[in-house]
């Protein structure tokens, strides 16, 4: 019942992050994936109005009511993947895709994906660190292919909500960098803990949650976000 009535500040709040996102890395081609979250407004508006599931301003294609249109996603030149399922390729090498498996135990969901894939492959929905990697061998020799969930960036201490109180998740993310010489993709995952990750040798910490939510709070204007 707490989280009832609070649609708008996450959207204002989801905007910010990305607005934020984007002034960091102006130059960057975003993209944003539906998951199965996002589709839980369209399933919520095709139970109970139906009639406003695609309905759209005159002679406009965006659904009003849709997650590319609330989160004014063109303005922030980042480009929608969706519905939830759609995937996106890398380099036409890596497959990108929220995902639907989910597999108890650390790594068990990678190693699931990597059972049946015949490429590589970058998925969500566990809200875990996992990387594992497997060698296929044919007739045009050894080919290695990677499965890599690279975490959340939600909060893992309990308050986003999940299956209990004290969930298996971690915080990282994860990078892939495409060899043009040799035309081969690697791939890593950079654990974030306790607010800080380790890359290319430098220790880079993040801000104070309490800080961030003052400020998201003055810039959107939820003071809720603050806890008062």
């Amino acid at each position: 019942p707490e989280y009832k009535q609070t649609t708008q500040p996450v959207i204002d709040e989801l905007h910010w992050w990305l607005a934020e996102l984007r002034s960091s890395a102006p130059g960057a081609e975003i993209v944003y994936m539906a998951g199965n979250h996002e589709e839980r407004m369209h399933k919520a508006l095709v139970d109970r109005l139906p009639e406003a599931t695609y309905l759209a301003q005159a002679f406009k294609e965006d659904p009003v009511l849709s997650i590319k249109n609330l989160l004014r996603l063109d303005d922030l030149h980042i480009k929608y993947i969706g519905p939830y399922g759609t995937d996106w390729w890398l380099w036409d090498r890596v497959r990108i895709t929220h995902g639907t498996k989910v597999r108890s135990g650390g790594g068990a969901t990678a190693a699931a994906i990597a059972k049946t894939a015949r490429w590589s492959e970058v998925y969500g929905h566990v809200h875990k660190v996992e990387l594992m990697q497997k060698t296929f061998h044919g007739p045009f020799g050894r080919n290695v292919i990677t499965a890599m969930s690279p975490g959340c960036l939600c909060r893992v201490d309990g308050t986003v909500p999940g299956v209990n109180l004290n969930p298996d998740w971690q915080q990282g993310v994860g990078i892939a960098t495409l060899d043009e010489q040799s035309e081969l993709v690697h791939m890593q995952v950079l654990p974030i803990h306790e607010g800080s990750l380790v890359w290319d040798g430098r220790v880079i910490e993040g801000q104070d949650s309490s800080e961030i939510a003052e400020r998201i709070a003055f810039e959107t204007g939820w003071k809720q976000l603050t806890g008062e």
